[in-house]
């Protein structure tokens, strides 16, 4: 369930419980493959959810869930993370909680769990494909590209990408030509 703090939203929160240190207050962050990023656009903004979340809970940990193409990806960002002021580990999305060793230092823990944040809603993409997201998603990347680009970048077929930006070109912004070179 996604919870926020201040203005800053994860994915998910938990006490992990690191005995006999005491408890962590840990922030997950899901990493998609799917947005088309390179792992350090990922850590652009992660940089910025981790300064808002260092001031208001002060102690807080960071946990990057990577479900990504291969275990480079997750190493990558584990790089370009090491710069950021707290505790973060970052793991594959399979594991179901990270070791000490996971993090980038040993987290900040406690006797008692601390409450949890407050509930964010629930993130709506309205009427539109997760397919056809993940398209203008890197297209908003690559500012301009062929389908094929797109296709690739997405992580699927060029038909389902075509499938996909003809609908989405009707909503502004965008302009899809259809002519092939």
């Amino acid at each position: 369930m996604p919870v926020h703090v201040g203005t800053s939203v994860f994915h998910d929160w938990k006490a992990i419980e690191y005995p006999p240190a005491g408890w962590t207050d840990t922030f997950i962050f899901s990493m998609q493959p799917d947005a088309g990023l390179p792992p350090d656009e990922f850590v652009d903004g992660l940089k910025k959810l981790t300064g808002q979340l260092t001031k208001l809970r002060p102690g807080a940990s960071l946990w990057v869930k990577v479900d990504g193409p291969g275990i480079w990806y997750a190493r990558e960002v584990r790089r370009v993370m090491r710069s950021v002021p707290l505790a973060v580990a970052v793991t594959l999305s399979d594991i179901s909680q990270p070791s000490v060793e996971s993090f980038s230092f040993v987290p900040y823990t406690i006797q008692v769990p601390s409450p949890p944040p407050p509930q964010a809603k629930e993130w709506y993409l309205g009427d539109l494909p997760r397919n056809a997201l993940t398209c203008l998603r890197v297209l908003a990347r690559l500012g301009s590209g062929y389908t094929v680009e797109l296709a690739a970048l997405g992580g699927f077929g060029i038909d389902l990408a075509r499938k996909m930006l003809r609908p989405s070109s009707s909503r502004k912004g965008m302009l899809y030509i259809s002519k092939t070179l």
